[in-house]
């Protein structure tokens, strides 16, 4: 089967925030299709263990779901910027505390028809404390309310019982948790 061909590609709308593209698009049958989709700068995503086997988590204000949301250290990665440097500046900037050793859990598309945004997601097990700096984010819309320690157990529980619904954070909790039980063997 033959793949789609881009025919046409235009931005719809553009902010400081993200793009809106659209996309004429021609379809292995022929036919030609407008696309619609949001383009937008990937993101890194930092899973940080604790000796005590607890994950540095996030509580931050999320404007679309009206309510406070518990998630992973993430962000967009800036211009040029390698996703393992972003991963560790943006755990710095929004816990104060810094990680040198990490490894990679994946690269996956937040949603595969709807945004061209990958978030890169990292594991690390090396914290120790920094500065907190007061992160607003590189685009203003940061609103991180405090930073907690939550037992991967009961973070898994919060995935599965729908307390945690940011689905990066959920996935990558998920790769980590398959990860440490690796290391267990």
């Amino acid at each position: 089967m033959k793949n789609w061909k881009t025919l046409e590609s235009k931005t719809a709308y553009s902010s400081k925030y993200f793009n809106v593209k659209k996309d004429i698009v021609l379809l292995p049958d022929g036919s030609k299709k407008d696309w619609t989709y949001w383009s937008d700068e990937d993101a890194a995503l930092m899973v940080a263990v604790t000796d005590k086997k607890e994950l540095i988590m996030i509580h931050q204000y999320r404007y679309l779901t009206k309510k406070i949301q518990i998630e992973f250290p993430s962000g967009a990665l800036n211009k040029k910027e390698k996703p393992d440097v972003a991963a560790k500046r943006e755990f710095e900037e929004e816990t104060g505390l810094k990680c040198k050793k990490i490894e990679k859990l994946g690269a996956y598309y937040e949603s595969c028809s709807q945004f061209t945004r990958k978030n890169h997601m990292y594991l690390t097990f090396d914290v120790e404390s920094g500065v907190k700096k007061h992160d607003r984010g590189s685009k203003g819309y940061e609103d991180i309310r405090k930073v907690n320690y939550i037992p991967i157990k009961k973070a898994e529980n919060m995935v599965l019982n729908g307390k945690i619904e940011s689905s990066p954070t959920a996935l990558a909790l998920l790769l980590a948790i398959k990860r440490i039980e690796s290391k267990r063997k």
